[in-house]
């Protein structure tokens, strides 16, 4: 569990540094396979702690950045 919960800061630390702008679910599966952990376990923490999933925690920054850039211009 304490290796669970260092990737867990790490997916959070890539969302603030970088947000990722691709798919969702590739960009998902993508970090979880580089931190060598299960997106299904992963997934599982995230909706335990926000209600929410991965992907759809991505989308949702993907989605407040992009709002938040034509609000701007």
């Amino acid at each position: 569990m304490l290796y669970i919960n260092k990737v867990y800061e790490r997916f959070w630390r890539l969302i603030s540094e970088r947000c990722p702008s691709g798919n969702p679910d590739a960009e998902f599966c993508t970090f979880c396979k580089s931190q060598r952990v299960s997106p299904v376990s992963m997934n599982a923490l995230l909706e335990e702690e926000l209600g929410m999933s991965g992907p759809e925690i991505l989308y949702s920054f993907q989605k407040m950045l992009n709002l938040s850039l034509t609000q701007k211009h």
